[in-house]
């Protein structure tokens, strides 16, 4: 078992769990999930990681349309995590890359309101 500063022990898999303060907690995130994710292995990590997506996309103004670009998001989590990506940072990467990626496709194919000067 390893230990933090002041003798507490650090979470670890199959290991008793503490807060900094000693007081034992489960591990598990309290709350229900915030995509209905279509997948039976579902994990915290999955909607932490369309959480970190969701609200770069939006601070940047990509989230216009949000219940689509959210279900996109989703869609790339999903896949990324059935070819064994675990960590949260690269799930939301693959999901804010999938985003980028087809609304620069989008731009190309708006027509644009000002006549073309030649």
């Amino acid at each position: 078992m390893r230990l933090a500063l002041g003798g507490v022990p650090i979470t670890g898999r199959g290991e008793e769990r503490f807060l900094s303060d000693g007081v034992p907690n489960s591990g598990l995130k309290r709350g229900a999930s915030m995509y209905p994710w279509p997948v039976g292995n579902f994990d915290y990590v999955m909607d932490e990681a369309l959480d970190i997506a969701m609200n770069y996309l939006m601070l940047t103004d990509q989230a216009v349309n949000f219940s689509v670009v959210q279900t996109a998001a989703a869609k790339a989590i999903i896949a990324a995590w059935q070819a064994g990506v675990r960590h949260k940072i690269r799930l939301a990467n693959c999901a804010i890359r999938t985003v980028e990626s087809s609304s620069a496709e989008h731009a190309d194919k708006i027509p644009s309101v000002y006549p073309r000067v030649v």
